[in-house]
This record gives structure tokens, sequence and C-alpha cells, in this order.
């Protein structure tokens, strides 16, 4: 027959403490999660005009005469 293997206090106690250490990354993961979810990352729309892009451009503090120049553009 097989012989039954007594593990120590001291193994089980370890073994316990490894399985901690595994779900508490589980959790976290999970709560970065729960958080990408309730605070979610803000999109840029694609600039299809002209208008579009100097009103970006003017947001950003550019004025007409530095787009003009950026461009190659003689005002």
């Amino acid at each position: 027959m097989s012989e039954r293997k007594v593990r120590t206090s001291g193994e089980r106690i370890a073994e316990i403490d490894k399985k901690i250490v595994y779900h508490k990354d589980c959790i976290s993961k999970l709560e970065k999660k729960k958080k990408a979810i309730l605070e979610p990352k803000k999109r840029e729309r694609k600039i299809t005009s002209m208008n579009g892009l100097v009103n970006k451009a003017k947001k950003s503090g550019m004025t007409l005469e530095e787009m003009a120049e950026k461009l190659g553009i003689k005002i």
C-alpha cells in the first residue's frame, strides 16, 4: 500500500500563502478592468474638414500666420 505523506504546518502555511498571493493578483486585475469600465478613455474624432483643422490649430494656440508659414504659404 502507498504511504501517506505528512506535511508540516510550515508546508501547509506556505501553500496557503501561495494561494493568497495568486488570488490577490487576480483581484487586482479585476479591479483594473472595473476601473477601465467606469472611467473610459475619451476618443478624439478624426478631422474631416479644413475648418476642423483650422479650429484645432487655433485651439492649440497657433495664429493664421503660423499656420500659413508651416504650410509654406505666403500671406
